[in-house]
């Protein structure tokens, strides 16, 4: 698990000392299809002070008002819809552990996609990655095949 709590502060303070303020820094939470976390989760993942001084913003895959058409992949009839203030941002920092998941690696990449992307997107994506028959987990060699 990220030490989210000790490396915030960190990337913060650097950012502060580079120049930004508080108040054009937004943290936006890489949810992906998930639900929005409560006040009381953020706070204990990022700290009661750094929620309290700073603008946090649960990414909200659903509703396109918050998104940006980036264009789509004609292919695989995918549209590519990602988060209207991660677009608008003039740096862009990404946190996270990297895990095992069914359809490779968490975290990395997918912070924008699926974290950070519209739900039809992700819909698409998912459906895409998908394991295939006798696929096996990438963390465990004891899994059943699916």
């Amino acid at each position: 698990m990220t030490p989210t709590r000790v490396l915030f502060p960190q990337i913060l303070d650097s950012l502060e000392e580079a120049g930004a303020t508080k108040h054009n820094i937004k943290i936006i939470i890489a949810l992906g299809t998930h639900r929005p976390m409560t006040s009381q989760e953020l706070k204990e993942k990022y700290g009661a002070e750094i929620v309290e001084e700073y603008d946090f913003v649960n990414h909200e895959s659903g509703n396109e008002m918050e998104l940006e058409y980036l264009g789509g992949v004609e292919s695989a009839d995918l549209p590519i819809w990602i988060n209207k203030d991660f677009m608008k941002a003039e740096v862009r920092i990404t946190t996270g552990n990297i895990i095992p998941h069914f359809a490779g690696w968490g975290a990395g990449a997918k912070t924008l996609l699926p974290g950070l992307a519209g739900e039809k997107t992700v819909g698409k994506v998912h459906i895409h990655s998908r394991p295939k028959p006798r696929m096996r987990s990438v963390w465990s060699r004891t899994q059943p095949e699916i």
